[in-house]
């Protein structure tokens, strides 16, 4: 690529082959008129090209020109399928080498040329032989080494041939000279591809400074103007000023062609392509430039050498090499006028990329080499590192570019950005061999695993649809990507290169070019080093009295980096397994930071895409380590960052938080865990999180290697301790819940959304059958949150029927453990059944976690504890465990259900644990509906036990009421604004609860009701008037009338289907 060389089809730039007959004819013309005396000859490149016309027709001219047709001989030598670089140093030694080390001394541009290349006379030899050659480091790859070969001749060669011809020329008024210096600057018929007026021709052609008429360059007009005005100038004076004018002309065609190379290393490395060629073209045609910009301004030259320099591997991010070329060039040429220079048009970009998108910053050309300055420190380079600073305003341009408005069009935008910026290149350059690299790359299954997710988030031509996450989830693994992932990945390697390099200077060069990426431009923006600031500000690890202000993981690696700098290998190494343990407690704290605003987000049941997002993209830093060392917590952390998993994220209990918490700092290990600090209070979480962890009673369980109780085990696929840590959550609440709650009881309602359990139960989960069945029963409204609404009106404490502590301390418990509770178990089960993809045993798990719940205190605040208090009250405990057989029944039907293969066989299962959570709460309503018997009877307080009745009844009252007379008559009968009349509930309650024809042996027998007869005892033929009869009840109280349809007396049927 990149190789310039005579084509089959005639460049457009040069003279046509009929062009070139013509000219032909006009010398055979010329050399007949001039057969016997010296007369005139005309030099051209084609019709309608400028003319020079010659004062003799010497062999010396003949000579001269003759110098092109040599060197389009070893042109065509070096573009054969296989080269044959000793035919072409042999054909160079024949033909070119005595002009090329001419001894030029007193001539003032070859005593700088000289002078520059170590003061050799042969700098041009010495050059062409180490192409020719291909052993020296930086010329030993073929294609650099015919594109060193071919600029050295068509390029350095014919230049200083054409300058002394002319310099010599203009010193003697020697109009001989100044014809052979024309004769070698237009070169042969068909032979200006190898003169300096075929590589014009090109560069007026990238640059858009060819005459719109002839299609010449204007750098040859202008050149061959001075030509003919030296030649018949009056003295040597005169000559002086034309050979000063085609000496400018010569500037702007090697500063272009400086350039344009700068923009193709910059693209090659945009698109991870081979660079090798046209940094040694662009090495070659810098060498024709390189004393003129040194003398003008070393600090220029010095970047351009390095910039080209073929031992090194070039950096290239937001243009840098383009920008910092061109303001190097203008600021060490101010001769050459913009006219001149012409509009660089040959940008070889992504999409609609032309060179008027390359917008060159101010200043254009960092270098760091005045020090790279941060509150951490100052690390000075002793390379040029421009490129790698840049990383930075890559990064900057391209978050830019980043939208939540998501299209076709703002894809494809954003992708031509991350490819056009040369981030992509970075990301995807094979690091093989690097220990950091291969481990990645083997995690990810791929070697361009960074910019294959951000190609996931873009979608590709033609449609540009994005494949993967919500579009705020995609912005945030966009912008992490790039400010994170990728500079992560090239920091470490530039410093592992550093640290397994033996040439010192490309040692350095590695390590300092680590720094800066680290590091970036002033302000320290957009990257890794920006991001160390934050987590420090949010976990509280800001150095000590520093002053300015800066965290202590960046003084630990700006501190790290200043001592690898310069030294040996073995120092560096030491130093970058610092910076890597540093790297790694940034993105710990980046991981747990999203755990734990997610787990807001799911305890205030808002969106947290954009969140998962983060956290998932944060994690992927870091998350072959953690792999690599802890395999389970692993899991445990990427499942719950997994934003393709097909489940949603859960957390109660701050489990998320907690749970990833533990994982990372056994990752980090003792020496480390210390530096994670304590994260900032979140969103109105309870005091810090960190403490909320730390209580050993609400420690994050874990689900693996299996959920032991004894009435049976239930072995999940993976660790469910979020559902597991369901019933801590219900613990916490009751923890703050007293038989007398304030009025209002705020700290009941914080704990219940902080918990996670407010978040869980508000959840909108239209399309589940059980879900949709209550959201159109309770309240007589369409509420999605009745759970809440339940709880928020106990917490209150105001309403009819909730004054009482005792009472409303009863239903805000029975609301949270089992109302929500039996409502997520179903959703889980409902989930998990619709297909037996590990996806969907997850959910499964989900709710055989929530049912059995944590080990705390014996699994008190679960449905399990719930199952056993009522199976001693109904005589159901099994004979062998004396735990309730609902327990043993749901156990078995979920082992059963994980293990199935099939979805009708897992829904059978389901199907057996709905009738057995029926059972449970039946014998709950029964319960005290008996108690509240008793009571009256005895003239006792009631209101307690009434408020209990209630709540269990809510928790399934749409379950089993058989048809909306009976279920407005519990409803009736249950309403705390109600005082309730008689002392025949439980036989009326049985009665109804009897149509379920739940399994006797299932139910039992209260204790105590042995005896009781129900015979006669039903419900009221007009339940809505009994009650209106029998007791009024207050507005204020909870409304009544239920929206009860038809088809809810087979209710458990019809969700089954």
């Amino acid at each position: 690529p990149g190789f310039e060389r005579a084509r089959d089809t005639p460049d457009p730039r040069l003279a046509t082959e009929d062009e070139m007959k013509s000219v032909t004819q006009l010398f055979v013309l010329v050399a007949m008129l001039a057969s016997a005396s010296a007369a005139s000859s005309i030099i051209s490149a084609g019709t309608g090209r400028s003319a020079y016309t010659t004062t003799d027709t010497t062999a010396a001219v003949t000579a001269a020109m003759k110098v092109s047709t040599d060197i389009n001989a070893i042109k065509t030598l070096l573009g054969a399928t296989t080269v044959d670089f000793s035919a072409i140093r042999t054909s160079y030694d024949a033909n070119l080498k005595t002009l090329a080390d001419a001894d030029r001394t007193g001539e003032p541009i070859w005593d700088a040329f000289k002078a520059h290349f170590g003061d050799s006379s042969t700098f041009i030899t010495e050059y062409f032989y180490l192409a020719n050659t291909g052993t020296a480091a930086g010329f030993k790859h073929l294609e650099s080494r015919k594109e060193m070969s071919e600029k050295t001749l068509v390029d350095m060669l014919v230049m200083h041939g054409v300058i002394s011809l002319l310099y010599r020329g203009q010193a003697g008024s020697d109009k001989a000279l100044w014809d052979q210096g024309a004769a070698m600057f237009i070169g042969a018929d068909g032979n200006q591809n190898a003169t300096t007026y075929g590589r014009a021709q090109k560069r007026g052609g990238d640059f858009g400074t060819l005459d719109a008429t002839s299609g010449e360059a204007n750098a040859n007009t202008a050149i061959i103007a001075a030509l003919n005005a030296g030649k018949t100038a009056a003295n040597a004076a005169a000559m002086l000023v034309q050979y000063n004018l085609v000496v400018a002309q010569y500037k702007v065609i090697y500063a272009q062609a400086t350039l344009r190379y700068a923009n193709k290393m910059d693209m090659a490395l945009a698109k991870n392509l081979v660079f090798y060629d046209y940094q040694a073209e662009g090495q070659a045609f810098w060498r024709v430039l390189v004393p003129w910009v040194k003398e003008a301004n070393a600090l220029s030259a010095a970047l351009l050498d390095d910039m080209f320099n073929t031992v090194k591997i070039p950096h290239a991010a937001n243009n840098y090499n383009y920008c910092a070329a061109k303001t190097a060039l203008e600021n060490a040429l101010p001769s050459v006028t913009a006219a001149d220079w012409g509009t660089y048009a040959e940008v070889t970009g992504t999409g609609s990329w032309t060179g008027t998108t390359i917008v060159c910053t101010t200043p254009a050309v960092p270098t760091g080499l005045a020090g790279i300055i941060t509150n951490a420190g100052t690390y000075t380079p002793t390379s040029h590192v421009g490129a790698s600073l840049s990383y930075s305003g890559a990064v900057r341009a391209t978050q830019g570019g980043i939208t939540d408005l998501t299209s076709a069009a703002t894809h494809e935008r954003l992708y031509n950005l991350f490819v056009n910026t040369g981030l992509k290149g970075i990301a995807d350059v094979d690091r093989t061999g690097e220990p950091d690299f291969d481990k990645f790359a083997a995690y990810f299954g791929s070697k361009t695993w960074m910019s294959d997710q951000f190609a996931k988030t873009t979608g590709s031509a033609p449609s540009w649809t994005a494949t993967l996450g919500a579009p705020s989830a995609r912005a945030e693994i966009q912008s992490k990507t790039v400010q994170d992932n990728i500079a992560v990945m090239a920091v470490l390697s530039n410093l592992y290169k550093a640290s397994t390099e033996d040439d010192a200077t490309l040692r350095h060069s590695h390590w300092d070019n680590g720094a800066a990426t680290y590091m970036g431009t002033t302000g320290n923006l957009n990257t890794v080093y920006d991001r160390a600031e934050k987590r420090g500000g949010n976990f509280g690890t800001i150095q000590a009295g520093s002053n300015p202000a800066h965290c202590v993981v960046n003084k630990i690696i700006v501190d790290a980096l200043k001592m690898g700098q310069g030294k040996a290998k073995s120092a560096m190494v030491t130093q970058l397994n610092i910076i890597r343990e540093q790297i790694k407690v940034i993105y710990a704290q980046s991981t747990l930071r999203y755990a734990a605003i997610v787990a807001q987000d799911l305890a205030k049941d808002r969106s947290y895409d954009e969140h998962l997002g983060e956290g998932m993209i944060f994690y992927h830093v870091i998350a072959p380590w953690v792999s690599e060392t802890d395999a389970a917590g692993h899991k445990l952390v990427n499942d719950f960052f997994h934003i393709t998993s097909g489940f949603p994220p859960e957390n109660f209990n701050y489990w998320s938080y907690c749970a990833v918490k533990r994982v990372l700092e056994n990752f980090l290990g003792a020496d480390l865990r210390a530096q994670l600090g304590t994260l900032e209070s979140v969103d109105g979480n309870r005091g810090t999180i960190d403490s909320w962890c730390n209580q050993n009673t609400v420690a994050p369980p874990t689900a693996l290697p299996m959920i032991t109780t004894l009435a049976g085990s239930y072995t999940p696929a993976s660790d469910v301790g979020s559902s597991m840590a369901f019933s801590d959550a219900v613990r916490a609440v009751l923890t703050v819940l007293t038989d007398t709650p304030a009025t209002p009881a705020t700290t009941i309602d914080t704990t219940y959304e902080t918990t996670g359990i407010k978040g869980a139960a508000d959840m909108d989960r239209s399309g589940e059958p059980v879900w949709d069945l209550y959201k159109s029963s309770f309240l007589g409204t369409t509420s999605g949150t009745w759970v809440s609404d339940l709880v928020k009106i106990a917490t209150t404490g105001t309403a009819a029927g909730f004054t009482n502590g005792a009472a409303r301390a009863e239903v805000i418990q029975k609301s949270i453990m089992d109302g929500a509770a039996v409502q997520l178990i179903l959703s889980d089960l409902h989930n998990g059944h619709q297909g037996t993809t590990a996806a969907h045993r997850v959910f499964w798990d989900r709710g055989a976690a929530k049912y059995l719940g944590s080990v705390v205190n014996g699994r008190s605040s679960s449905l399990y504890s719930r199952a056993n208090a009522r199976g001693r009250n109904f005589g159901t405990l099994d004979a062998s465990s004396n735990e309730a057989k609902v327990n043993h029944a749901v156990i078995a039907a979920l082992t059963a259900g994980s293990k199935a293969t099939t979805v009708a066989a897992r829904r059978a299962e389901e199907q057996k644990i709905h009738t057995q959570i029926k059972v449970l709460y039946s014998q709950a309503i029964l319960r005290y509906a008996w108690i509240i018997d008793r009571n009256i009877s005895a003239g006792e307080e009631y209101i307690e036990h009434h408020a209990e009745g209630f709540a269990f009844w809510r928790v399934i009252a749409p379950l089993v009421a058989p048809d909306a007379n009976d279920a407005t008559y519990i409803e009736g009968i249950y309403n705390p604004a109600r005082t309730p009349i008689g002392s025949d509930h439980y036989c009326i309650i049985k009665s109804v609860l009897d149509k379920q024809l739940l399994p006797a042996a299932d139910m039992g027998t209260l204790e105590d009701s042995e005896d009781e007869d129900c015979t006669g005892k039903t419900v009221p033929a007009d339940a809505a008037a009994y009650l209106r009869s029998t007791a009024a009840v207050s507005g204020a109280g909870l409304a009544s009338t239920w929206a009860f349809v038809s088809v809810v007396s087979f209710a458990l049927t019809m969700i089954m289907m």
